[in-house]
């Protein structure tokens, strides 16, 4: 009796200790999840680890994150430039040939929002440098000058109207007038720059398959923005004018009579009037001849180098996709060529540890294939 009664308290000692564990268990793994669950940094936009994350959908569904394009993966890489969708939208931030100064190591330790507000500052204080009012002036007053003492070239000036007649036949006619509503562009320098700061790119994904037809080997990203662009306008006329091009600056591409140097800055109508060769009549200054439209393409690829995963910064990981080359597309006769450069460089943004990435499936709906 006394046998059984001993065993019958070391058996309900056993089931206690049993679900004793269990709960720990349930406990220890209920503070794992909520450690996992938690950003490894304050209010800033992390990639999931949980599903693959394939090219087209980082760069839509996730519309709060924001991409860095850098040579390299250490806390002092300067950053190249930076994508940045907020709301649906993306503007696109380029630090190449700007005195702009910011590491990976500088936005591991900031918020999105500080982050997009110190660009914002720094890009304005650059634009407010490049877009420099007394330069331009001044340039405007040279044509002046030059019109007063009939020093431009092969303009002639016939009732308050720049007159040249090209090589070719063509008879170029500009209103003096033109010059001051040039100039007075520059009275809503705020809002041209407020324009180029806020502005949205547009983009799209073009996919390239491998021999068999039936996976990606490599993914271009084509991106169009507006960026600052301020022309020679005073070189505009002189190239135009010039009886001798290869004179003006050793160019040796310029040519008398090319009507792409003046349409840079005005609007042009064609005139024809019967056999005789067309005129063509500047009938306003562009809209804003201080910007220009450009496209780029980014290869992201092959497939089998194109993912950077798990790279830390700090307290921050960063992940994405490798660039093999750059591509800057220019117009040539209202066309856009092809103008390819080695690359070599990352798109990251941050992440959660061991996040996966992938380009995008042949087959992906609104994804042209070549």
């Amino acid at each position: 009796m006394k046998k059984k009664i001993i065993s019958i308290i070391l058996s309900l000692f056993c089931v206690i200790s049993l679900v004793a564990c269990g709960n720990s268990a349930v406990t220890e793994n209920s503070d794992n999840e909520d450690k996992q669950d938690a950003p490894s940094y304050n209010e800033s936009h992390e990639i999931s680890a949980t599903e693959t994350n394939y090219l087209s959908e980082c760069f839509s569904k996730n519309t709060d994150a924001i991409w860095y394009k850098v040579s390299d993966t250490s806390k002092d890489t300067q950053i190249n430039g930076i994508y940045i969708f907020r709301d649906g939208t993306l503007r696109v931030f380029g630090f190449n040939n700007t005195d702009i100064s910011f590491t990976l190591g500088q936005a591991a330790q900031m918020t999105d929002d500080e982050i997009i507000s110190f660009v914002e500052q720094e890009y304005t204080k650059y634009y407010e440098e490049e877009l420099n009012v007394e330069r331009i002036k001044k340039e405007c007053n040279e044509i002046r000058n030059l019109i007063s003492n009939n020093q431009l070239g092969t303009w002639q000036i016939v009732d308050d109207t720049l007159v040249n007649r090209a090589n070719d036949g063509r008879t170029v006619k500009i209103p003096v007038s033109m010059i001051d509503e040039y100039e007075r562009l520059l009275d809503n320098k705020s809002s041209i720059i407020e324009e180029l700061v806020k502005g949205e790119a547009k983009y799209d994904f073009h996919l390239f398959s491998d021999d068999s037809g039936n996976y990606t080997d490599a993914e271009h990203i084509i991106i169009q923005r507006t960026k600052l662009n301020i022309g020679n306008f005073l070189g505009a006329f002189l190239y135009f004018a010039s009886e001798d091009p290869n004179s003006l600056n050793g160019d040796p591409n310029c040519n008398n009579g090319d009507l792409s140097t003046l349409e840079r800055f005005f609007e042009i109508a064609e005139v024809q009037d019967g056999d005789r060769e067309p005129e063509y009549i500047v009938t306003g200054v562009k809209e804003n001849p201080f910007t220009k439209e450009v496209r780029y393409k980014l290869r992201i690829g092959t497939a089998y180098d194109a993912i950077r995963g798990s790279i830390p910064i700090y307290d921050a990981f960063y992940g994405g996709y490798h660039i093999t080359h750059y591509n800057d597309l220019y117009l040539w006769n209202n066309k856009y060529e092809d103008n390819w450069f080695e690359d070599d460089s990352s798109l990251l943004t941050r992440v959660v540890d061991q996040t996966t990435f992938e380009l995008d499936s042949i087959g992906t709906e609104g994804i042209g294939v070549d």
